[in-house]
């Protein structure tokens, strides 16, 4: 088959974007672009290397602009990561296939979970939050992002902002009672150094 002049990483991906919608994660490979771009099997590879690194710029694509957006953001921790975990969710939102893609594959999604787990990070920077509960909670946002686009009805924006409000709702908790018993600790702390003075 002829390499059409007109081959490139953006029709490419419009390619694969079909392809995840009409016939499924499963069905997403090189050659299926190919036969999709009526090109010879290899042609695709000229840009892409794997079908992964189709998925990671997929992923890119539909999510990494928003994500730099959200995390410009200014304003508390909370505000910051509603913001995230928003621009993740739109960016995925009506592509249920593109989630599979990503959550089926680590290497094709590595490149998005580690700036998603960084701008988690940077948000919670502030914060008491350990390392670990930033992790934690990294996770549980992208959980939640993901199964509102999966879901058979997808959740409306609406629907998401309530999920992620009711989680960050327990963090907020959860980061209170830790402020609370540090609080309490300095207190005792300096009761204590008070006393060994007298």
């Amino acid at each position: 088959m002829p390499r059409p002049a007109s081959l490139s990483p953006e029709r490419i991906l419009d390619a694969a974007e079909r392809l995840l919608r009409r016939r499924g994660a499963t069905a997403l490979s090189m050659r299926a672009l190919a036969t999709a771009l009526g090109v010879d099997p290899m042609a695709p590879y000229r840009y892409f290397g794997s079908r992964d690194a189709v998925v990671a710029a997929l992923a890119e694509r539909r999510v990494g602009a928003g994500l730099d957006a959200a995390m410009g953001k200014r304003g508390r921790w909370r505000t910051r990561l509603e913001a995230l975990a928003l621009a993740y969710w739109r960016g995925v939102a009506g592509q249920p296939e593109l989630v599979l893609a990503l959550t089926a594959r680590s290497e094709a999604s590595a490149a998005l979970a580690t700036r998603w787990r960084d701008g988690v990070q940077r948000a919670l920077a502030d914060t008491r939050l350990s390392r670990r509960g930033q992790r934690e909670l990294a996770d549980a946002l992208a959980d939640l992002v993901h199964g509102a686009a999966l879901a058979p009805m997808a959740a409306g924006e609406r629907a998401v902002r309530r999920s992620i409000a009711l989680l960050l709702d327990g963090v907020e908790a959860r980061l209170g009672s830790v402020q609370h018993r540090t609080q309490n600790l300095n207190s005792k702390l300096r009761a204590t150094r008070t006393v060994g003075k007298l």
